[in-house]
C-alpha cells in the first residue's frame, strides 16, 4: 500500500483467508523499522496473534525511518515489541542470501505448521533515498550509507 504501516493489516487479512481456504500457505509482508511508529502495526500484530494467523512479518531494519535515524524515533527494540504480543522474533544480521535463506527456512515452516505470526528482522543498509527525488536524510545518515 502507499500508506506506511497499512500493508500489515492487509497481510493479516490475506493470512486469515489462507488459513481457512488454503491451509499450508502463509502471508508475507515487508515493512521497515520506521514503520513501528504506526499504530496499525500493533493492531494488526495483536489480531494476528489472537486469531492465530499464518503471517510472516519481514522487517527491513536499515536504521533510518524515512529521513530520521531509527534510534531517534523508536524506543526499545523490534524484538521486545514482538514479544509484547507473544509473537516469535528472529534477527538476521547477515545480508548474504545463503545465510538469510538458511535462517528463514525453519521460521517459514513454523508459521505454516503453527498458524502463528512471526517477525523476522533483517539488518541491512539503505544506500539511497526513501523515495525517488527525496533525499532528506540527515548528513550523518547519508555518510553512513556512503560507507556501504
Amino acid at each position: 500500500t502507499g500508506v506506511q504501516g497499512q500493508s500489515l493489516p492487509v497481510a493479516v487479512g490475506v493470512g486469515l483467508h489462507l488459513k481457512g481456504a488454503e491451509p499450508g500457505r502463509i502471508a508475507v509482508v515487508h515493512i521497515g523499522d520506521g514503520t513501528w511508529g504506526e499504530g496499525a502495526v500493533y493492531e494488526a500484530l495483536n489480531m494476528a496473534q489472537l486469531w492465530q494467523v499464518p503471517v510472516l512479518v519481514v522487517v527491513e531494519h536499515n536504521g533510518i525511518a524515512q529521513s530520521t535515524p531509527t534510534e531517534r524515533q523508536m524506543s526499545g527494540t523490534v524484538a521486545a515489541r514482538a514479544a509484547a504480543f507473544g509473537v516469535g522474533h528472529l534477527r538476521i544480521d547477515s545480508v548474504d542470501v545463503t545465510d538469510v535463506r538458511a535462517a528463514l527456512t525453519p521460521v517459514v515452516e513454523q508459521v505454516r505448521d503453527r498458524h502463528r505470526p512471526y517477525v523476522v528482522e533483517c539488518v541491512t543498509h539503505r544506500v539511497g533515498p526513501h523515495s525517488k527525488g527525496d533525499d532528506t536524510r540527515a548528513a550523518e545518515v547519508r555518510e553512513r550509507a556512503a560507507r556501504h
